[in-house]
């Protein structure tokens, strides 16, 4: 048990759960728990107890799968540490939306490097350079000019290049 404290080597022979397992501690691990809540719906109030467990084993499935395409080795997680990390994460988000009253301040960047992400992902270049932000499922407002809205792979985009100089 190298790399762990004394306390975490005890905690980890008298229970058998590794202390890794118990935490979401790196990027890959953070980036697949925040995809992963985004598209399968993850907020606590809507979770039991068995929905964490297949949560849980869908995640390690999924991490597994990235690791070994990166040859990292993976500490499959916990049930708890997705429970924590979501209570953790949901707590942020209320911050930042000014939902929970709080003077201390948030860790904002951690939310604008996600938001970054997603954008990542909605975002593509065509040939010709244009920049086009693909649209969520919802009702585009009438004021939006027709000609800023494109259709590609039967998906609505909206034209970026107006922001281009």
């Amino acid at each position: 048990m190298t790399g762990l404290t004394c306390s975490q080597s005890l905690f980890s022979i008298l229970t058998s759960i590794n202390v890794h397992a118990l935490s979401i501690e790196t990027s890959n691990e953070f980036f697949l728990f925040m995809d992963m809540r985004v598209e399968l719906g993850w907020v606590s109030y809507n979770m039991t107890s068995h929905r964490w467990v297949l949560a849980t084993v869908n995640y390690n499935s999924r991490l597994e799968a990235l690791n070994l395409a990166k040859n990292i080795a993976t500490i499959p997680k916990h049930p708890c540490a997705l429970i924590e990390h979501l209570g953790a994460i949901e707590t942020k988000i209320a911050l930042c939306q000014g939902v929970v009253d709080c003077t201390s301040g948030v860790d904002i960047p951690i939310e604008y490097e996600v938001f970054t992400k997603m954008l990542g992902k909605q975002t593509t270049i065509d040939q010709d350079g244009t920049i086009l932000f693909q649209l969520f499922d919802f009702t585009i407002p009438p004021s939006t000019p027709n000609q800023l809205i494109v259709l590609r792979d039967s998906c609505k985009h909206l034209c970026l290049d107006c922001l281009s100089g």
